[in-house]
């Protein structure tokens, strides 16, 4: 920390400060800002990085999705950010966007600016005053603030401002432009709320943007948000923020610990399994170890908040609710088995499409495989996917490839993808959009294995190509992938995928035609399980198959079609 007489002897006046911290913001923030503690009975504490917010600071990036678990101090370091910036850089604009300004949680969040704001006027004293050298705050109310610099050398006012917004207010957002864009409590907000969003930082390319929040269900807009950012799928830079990087998780502190539970006593403080697991894994103290016993029994065991609020890692963190389709179980079997995709060097003779392929797996002459194709389905958040999996032996998971593709560009990628995976039984949804798709794989590459529906009890091929997708037929597709699951043969590497099983909800919808009450589910945006559930329909027609041979025939069955009855 510098001191003002060290600064004063090399600048004279307060302008002269001025200029010199704006580029020494996080000096000004730790010489300037303080905190107002939580208990009442303690006074204002200055402003120093811990370790969270070190860690913030080294890892910045222009957008950002930032992943915390509870009460590790990202939201004061981000506030502190763009409050610093509007009160040194003339012309700059904050917006903090907040679910409900109103409510005392996000009140919270404009108090604490509010505090870092009377800190700056108390230490500079600038304010209504005409004399002060320093930026004048001309409007202070709890929705804007705005700091008048004087006039430029052109005649113009120099402003700076910080608004305050609630999530619903699309017509401010996409309206004007900022500098700098802090969305904080995400998971409440509603998609479309996310999309307005979304769009009106199209108008500001140049923002910070901070996406941040603790992570709650599995699937929702921010669970969303940190995938894309954490697969590549963005333009935005992931961080994540586990319970055990807060300092004050750290601090020994007997008197609290004894006092809510003898139990956490040093002297009767045996480790048990998991916990011996996480300090061996993540390099806990057992002052850690005792803050999460202590949190776990201030949960009282609810497991939400034990995944959210003490949030290890970014995969297990995001809880299911609501009426999942897929088991807790078989759920946190597929975290376990998520996995990093091989580099793309490793690939071989096959492009990766812009990045937008991924192999966990790569082709052996002995195996056969599947690929199945599920167009998007119009929506700004659907992508056009298809996935490989091996199809005769275990389950494995080999691929998967996912983004914005014409259907024309599908059949040409299912055409050179087949072919790398020793031509590999092809498929797709049977619907309209399709046809770009057939008229590719079929009519100009004759591709030799395209997969066509066969009924389970007759057995015979359908003339169309594709597997058949309705409303009703869905949720027997499902089912039969589902149980598969349940017998835990199923695994996944795929973290995207993962996450859409996650968000797979089950109702139930009355057949108008027969008045009989069948279940549906909200796959609509869930375009990576789709895919799946087609893979899975394309290996059992294929062990279907394969156990009605001769024995003589089945080892032919397992090689492609150009290579079958030649010896």
């Amino acid at each position: 920390m510098v001191e003002d007489k060290t600064i004063t002897s090399v600048v004279s006046d307060l302008q002269g400060i001025l200029v010199h911290y704006r580029s020494n913001i996080r000096q000004f923030i730790e010489d300037t800002f303080y905190i107002i503690p939580r208990e009442k009975r303690r006074g204002p504490i200055p402003f120093r990085f811990n370790t969270v917010q070190k860690h913030y600071w080294e890892n910045r990036a222009l957008n950002m999705v930032i992943a915390k678990a509870r009460r590790v101090t990202i939201s004061a370091i981000v506030e502190a950010e763009f409050t610093a910036n509007a009160i040194l850089q003339p012309s700059f604009h904050a917006l903090q966007v907040l679910q409900k300004p109103f409510e005392k949680t996000s009140i919270d969040h404009v108090r604490r600016v509010e505090g870092f704001i009377a800190a700056a006027q108390k230490r500079f004293r600038y304010g209504p005053n005409p004399e002060d050298t320093w930026p004048r705050l001309t409007i202070d109310n709890t929705e804007h603030k705005e700091f008048d610099f004087g006039e430029s050398e052109h005649g113009a006012r120099l402003i700076s401002s910080i608004t305050f917004v609630g999530s619903g207010s699309k017509d401010v957002i996409q309206g004007s432009e900022y500098d700098y864009y802090h969305i904080t409590e995400v998971p409440s907000y509603e998609p479309d709320e996310i999309d307005a969003l979304n769009r009106g930082l199209l108008g500001s390319p140049y923002a910070t943007v901070r996406y941040e929040s603790r992570p709650e269900r599995a699937g929702d807009v921010f669970h969303q948000l940190y995938l894309a950012a954490k697969t590549g799928e963005s333009s935005y830079k992931p961080l994540f923020i586990p319970w055990y990087w807060a300092d004050e998780h750290a601090k020994r502190g007997d008197d609290l610990w004894e006092n809510a539970d003898p139990a956490l006593a040093y002297d009767s403080f045996p480790i048990d399994a998991e916990e011996q697991q996480m300090m061996d894994a993540d390099g806990l103290t057992w002052d850690q170890i005792r803050f999460w016993r202590f949190a776990l029994a201030d949960a009282n065991g609810h497991r939400d908040v034990r995944a959210s609020q003490l949030a290890r890692d970014d995969e297990s963190c995001w809880n299911l609710s609501g009426n999942p389709v897929v088991s807790m179980e078989t759920m946190e079997s597929m975290v376990g088995s998520i996995a990093k995709p091989l580099e793309k060097n490793r690939y071989g003779d096959i492009s990766d499409y812009n990045g937008m392929l991924k192999l966990w797996l790569l082709p052996q002459k002995a195996e056969a495989y599947a690929i199945y194709a599920d167009p998007a389905e119009g929506y700004s958040s659907s992508h056009d996917t298809a996935i490989v999996i091996r199809r005769t032996r275990d389950w494995a998971y080999v691929g998967e490839i996912r983004g914005k593709i014409s259907p024309e560009d599908t059949g040409r990628i299912l055409v050179e993808l087949g072919r790398y995976f020793n031509n590999a039984l092809v498929g797709w949804e049977r619907e309209p959009r399709a046809a770009g798709i057939r008229a590719i794989v079929i009519g100009l590459h004759k591709y030799p294995n395209v997969y066509a529906f066969r009924e389970k009890k007759w057995g015979h091929p359908d003339k169309e190509p594709g597997l058949p997708v309705t409303q009703w037929t869905k949720s027997g597709l499902i089912s039969d992938l589902v149980d598969f699951m349940d017998t835990g043969a199923y695994s996944t590497p795929s973290e995207s995928l993962v996450a859409q099983y996650a968000q797979l909800q089950k109702t139930t919808t009355i057949n108008s035609r027969d008045d009989k009450e069948r279940n549906t589910y909200n796959t609509a945006k869930l375009d990576m399980v789709m895919a799946d559930v087609g893979c899975f329909q394309l290996r059992e027609q294929s062990l279907r198959l394969f156990r009605n041979l001769q024995p003589q025939k089945k080892v032919e069955a397992l090689l492609p079609r150009y290579l079958r009855g030649r010896g």
